[in-house]
């Protein structure tokens, strides 16, 4: 190599050349080390040939028009923020292996979709948002990839993303902010982990019956305002978690399986389109919040197993006028019914705790509530406006 290189030990240290199209052979080197060309805004076309150990933390990084990648042979590990802001970056050909690619690795190369890189076809980890803010158009997590290490946040941003295809286990926040992405194919899915498509506003239908069993985790589809309908299995053991579709302002219709073994605090708050629920027996207790200020919602069926409503539970659901109340519940937090205008409503004194204000002629704000009322006014008004 000439002196454009500099290398030591068999690692690049730094690349002092100003050209265009760059060739680097293992026969050289083995590690292409750390910032060696960053911020270089000459280099257009980048060659590997042979075997490398490592591209190095921020290699590439910044170099903005580096517009093409052919890696031929194998790269062991792609380091953090290796490809990082190459905003021109577009075509990525991998004829061989990379074993790991790192967090941040491809981070904000809007203009690159891993999907045509092969890249996934041979890699065994991928770093926390690796393609954050790439410009991915679709994810395909199938079985044939389901052995792959996932990170967090992978697809976090990705504003063309359209479709995406999941198996087993979904990261926390894989497609989080993912504005474009409508279409999802859940196979066999048991794990949604936390925000994992929060604030994806163009997702209008979530089909869950090829998922009999599954855990949605907290916060998996808050903010998704363009969301319609959830179709889940007949039966089931479902487990939703807080605020799993809070802000859902498009919802207008789920059935939950019967089989669903829990909703949690806030689980369908700010839901503002909602019109109807029905819980099924498997539910025992309908927690803090849950259907707060669902203000299109008219009816609600308590399933004949349910003991305790929990706080706040049906709280500013100003045209609820049907509810009934089985003789199991044994317990009503206070402003569970709270500024429901419209709901008349008779309970047993024997179920009230002394002193308890089920319709909030007292309520506060309190500083332990899942949901302030400035949240859930800031959604109302930003829907209905």
């Amino acid at each position: 190599m000439n002196n454009d290189f500099m290398i030591k030990d068999r690692t690049l240290k730094k690349y002092k050349g100003s050209a265009e199209e760059v060739v680097i052979s293992s026969e050289d080197v083995d590690i292409i080390g750390r910032e060696s060309f960053a911020a270089c805004r000459t280099i257009r076309k980048l060659t590997l040939n042979g075997r490398f150990t490592s591209i190095d933390k921020m290699a590439f990084s910044n170099c903005v028009n580096l517009g093409s990648v052919q890696i031929n042979g194998s790269v062991e590990t792609i380091g953090s923020s290796a490809f990082s802001f190459c905003h021109s970056l577009r075509d990525f050909s991998l004829m061989g292996t990379v074993d790991i690619i790192g967090e941040n690795a491809f981070f904000f190369c809007e203009n690159f979709a891993p999907e045509n890189s092969y890249l996934l076809d041979s890699v065994r980890e991928v770093g926390d948002q690796a393609f954050k803010l790439c410009g991915a158009l679709c994810a395909d997590l199938n079985e044939r990839v389901n052995g792959i290490k996932w990170g967090k946040r992978v697809y976090e941003g990705n504003r063309r993303l359209k479709r995406a295809v999941v198996y087993d286990s979904i990261p926390a926040g894989m497609f989080k902010n993912c504005r474009s992405l409508k279409d999802i194919e859940f196979l066999g899915t048991h794990y949604i982990r936390e925000e994992a498509f929060k604030d994806c506003p163009a997702l209008k239908e979530i089909d869950l019956r090829k998922s009999p069993e599954c855990l949605i985790q907290p916060e998996t589809f808050a903010g998704c305002t363009g969301l319609k309908n959830v179709m889940l299995p007949d039966k089931g053991g479902y487990y939703i978690m807080f605020k799993a579709f809070y802000g859902c302002t498009g919802l207008e219709e789920i059935l939950l399986p019967e089989g669903t073994e829990t909703i949690m605090d806030g689980t369908f708050a700010c839901c503002i389109n909602l019109h109807s629920i029905k819980l099924p027996e498997s539910i025992t207790y309908i927690p803090h919040g849950a259907f707060r200020d669902c203000i299109s919602l008219e009816s609600v069926h308590i399933g004949n197993n349910v003991e305790f409503i929990g706080e706040e539970a049906f709280f500013g659901c100003r045209n609820l006028t049907q509810i009934n109340i089985p003789e199991t519940v044994s317990k009503i937090g206070d402003y569970a019914f709270a500024e429901c205008a419209k709901l008349s409503l008779s309970v047993d004194p024997k179920i009230l705790t002394p002193g308890s204000d089920i319709f909030g002629s007292t309520y506060r704000l309190d500083s332990k509530d899942e949901i302030t009322d400035e949240e859930a006014d800031a959604i109302i008004a930003n829907t209905t406006a």
